[in-house]
């Protein structure tokens, strides 16, 4: 009987032993062993960053005007920065607390069609300090340019516009200088179909603006008119639709700041609306070269990721 009991021992644990042994190959999610190093599949520095920690947007709804019921913004802009991962807060300009801000990754100012955008001195000077204070900022509004022209701290940090005047009056989106915005991660048509809800000299759906020279304007107009004619070549051939701004001059490594100067959602497709703010917020996230990570504060190649995976352990 002894012996019967410690060869079925024995047996048991040859079995055990060799269903361990069958496991330790395997590894899940699609990750491989070699000589004990787990090998992961390629990952962008956004989907490694987000993989430790949850990236925050703080959403400031500017658009309050009459005619706010047909502006659609803050639901793509919302539904585009969830699908990346983002947590979303969002808040009432009436109400927000810009001493807050800095705890958000990225802010999101939008205005849409709003005919008073960015309307009080305070809203202006917050958006400025968090700029100069190296705020990652995406801000949307068909008005905000010309409303604000000039020489303001507003105009020239924020919006990056020339003091020049602004047209409303548009006609097609159009690819003007090669960016990560237009490309990356979708490749959008140089020609973009846009229809402003009101038309016209007055319109608050679209701005035409001419910019500083520190800022690249991605995206033009196919035409702009003024009283009805035609602008002049060279005028058509500055005015701006989108526009970036990076304040270490290299746009591979993530932006500043994205100045839609439209109301997004009279772009006609409801697809290139969330692909092109898809691409802005990559862009203005981006961290490039990242190739490797042991904690989220030590990218292995002496790269930086978006402040709120800072501070945060592997």
């Amino acid at each position: 009987m002894k012996n019967n009991f410690l060869i079925n021992i024995i047996i048991l644990f040859a079995v055990v032993s060799l269903i361990l042994s069958s496991c330790s190959g395997t590894i899940f999610d699609s990750r491989e062993k070699d000589s004990g190093t787990l090998i992961l599949p390629p990952q962008s520095v956004y989907e490694r960053a987000s993989a430790k920690a949850v990236m925050t947007a703080l959403i400031i709804d500017d658009d309050n005007d009459i005619y706010y019921s047909d502006d659609e913004s803050i639901a793509r802009f919302t539904n585009v920065l969830e699908s990346m991962g983002y947590s979303t807060t969002l808040e009432l300009n009436t109400v927000t607390n810009s001493t807050t801000w800095g705890n958000y990754d990225l802010l999101v100012w939008t205005c849409g069609d709003d005919s008073t955008p960015v309307y009080t001195a305070d809203y202006r000077s917050w958006l400025v300090t968090y700029i100069n204070n190296g705020g990652r900022l995406m801000i949307e509004g068909g008005h905000i340019a010309f409303r604000h022209k000039g020489t303001s701290p507003f105009n020239s940090t924020v919006l990056h516009a020339a003091n020049l005047f602004v047209y409303c009056d548009v006609g097609e989106i159009t690819l003007k200088n090669s960016h990560p915005i237009a490309t990356t991660p979708n490749n959008l048509p140089n020609t973009i179909d846009f229809t402003p809800t009101n038309p016209g000299d007055s319109s608050s759906d679209a701005d035409a603006v001419r910019i500083l020279a520190d800022a690249v304007g991605v995206y033009g107009w196919t035409s702009v008119k003024y009283g009805g004619s035609s602008v002049s070549a060279d005028v058509l051939a500055a005015c701006r639709s989108v526009i970036a701004y990076d304040n270490d001059g290299n746009v591979n490594n993530g932006g500043q700041i994205v100045f839609f100067a439209i109301d997004i959602d009279d772009i006609d497709s409801i697809e290139t609306q969330n692909q092109l703010i898809e691409n802005a917020v990559t862009w203005l996230a981006l961290r490039a070269n990242d190739v490797g990570i042991d904690s989220i504060n030590t990218p292995l190649d002496g790269g930086e990721y978006p402040s709120g995976t800072r501070e945060i352990n592997a």
